[in-house]
């Protein structure tokens, strides 16, 4: 078995990172809809456009539910590889080792 070397932080600063994305895409998703709504209801009223734009709208709402659960599947399986890791691990880092090294290889560049 080879050994496997990660950054938890880095792993975490992923995650969040993710998270935050889904997040953004979900409100983008979010305000798409409401223009559409908008321009439905206040902007167009050719009832063969407007139903094109509701089938638009239609289509477009599953998309913040699948974002959200692949979200949430990603960052399952990301915790679950931490645990297991940590579980598994004999060696720890000695605390702030990350920020030490950081530090130094700051110096070289």
């Amino acid at each position: 078995m080879k050994d496997v070397v990660y950054d938890e932080i880095e792993l975490s600063m992923a995650m969040n990172s993710i998270e935050n994305y889904a997040d953004f895409l979900s409100r983008c998703i979010e305000q798409y809809i409401g223009l559409l709504n908008k321009l439905k209801n206040k902007g167009i009223q050719d009832e063969l456009i407007c139903s094109k734009i509701e089938e638009l709208a239609t289509t477009m709402r599953p998309y913040k539910a699948v974002i959200y659960d692949e979200c949430k599947n990603i960052s399952e399986k990301v915790n679950k590889s931490i645990t297991e890791v940590e579980t598994a691990d004999k060696f720890y880092f000695p605390n702030g080792i990350t920020s030490m090294v950081g530090s130094l290889l700051s110096k070289f560049w």
